[in-house]
């Protein structure tokens, strides 16, 4: 990465699509073609990486000394603005970066440039513009039967991909879930079901994962609780009682 002065890192809601990644990824691209000073970055708040926190970090290691990170989601959320902040002053704290300075800036939605955004959009040459009506989408009278069926599975986990749970690192630890469940084979006869959710609510317990039928939360995820998670709860039938929050 090419050491610079100031970063900007546009911070999106994410989702479990490719989706959003290609849409801020098409952001940071005509930020970069406007030759902007400055090093420009993607992070997602929830379901979705990198997070901001390692995004953060990943400026810091580059030699930059002020950031500004900038939320593109619409509409914006005041809850979740305040807790930005704070996740930002964590991440600080912890990294210990006095000489790096952060500016949060206001939601995109709040900044009045929105209307104008809005309107070029409506403006655009109509070659751009679907007319469902005269081009359906393919098969658009019933959905996939694959939608109608519950797979088999063992156990059915709720891994958490909220906001404070992405920012305390769930973005790589969804990963390394994954790893751990295709290396004891239990994505196909032996299956666990894994739905990655929203906010679970505890956040203070946060990462966390639930395992069903049992009931159990786990929480304080690390790499190494999720592999004695799958080694021994998932394979084993065995509680991991160091990792418990919650039954």
């Amino acid at each position: 990465m090419a050491q610079t002065a100031q970063a900007v890192i546009l911070l999106s809601r994410g989702g479990y699509s490719r989706a959003p990644q290609e849409q801020i990824n098409k952001v940071v691209a005509s930020l970069h073609a406007a030759r902007l000073d400055a090093l420009v970055l993607g992070a997602m708040v929830e379901k979705g990486e990198p997070s901001l926190p390692s995004v953060l970090q990943k400026c810091a290691e580059a030699g930059v000394r002020h950031i500004t990170v900038l939320p593109i989601f619409f509409p914006g959320d005041d809850n979740l603005q305040r807790w930005l902040a704070k996740v930002i002053k964590r991440w600080h704290s912890q990294w210990r970066a006095d000489e790096v300075k952060i500016c949060l800036a206001e939601s995109i939605g709040e900044h009045e440039a929105m209307g104008t955004a809005v309107l070029q959009a409506l403006q655009t040459p109509r070659v751009y513009i679907h007319n469902v009506g005269e081009t359906p989408p393919g098969n658009w009278g019933s959905d996939p039967d694959g939608w109608s069926k519950l797979p088999e599975h063992s156990h059915h986990i709720i891994f958490c991909r909220g906001p404070r749970c992405t920012a305390a690192g769930a973005d790589r630890f969804s990963t390394c879930l994954q790893e751990r469940l295709n290396a004891h084979n239990l994505t196909d006869d032996k299956r666990a079901l894994v739905v990655q959710s929203g906010c679970l609510y505890p956040c203070n317990h946060g990462p966390l994962m639930v395992v069903y039928p049992d009931g159990v939360w786990y929480g304080g995820l690390t790499e190494v609780a999720i592999d004695r998670i799958v080694q021994e709860h998932l394979v084993g039938k065995q509680v991991v009682e160091e990792h418990v929050r919650f039954t």
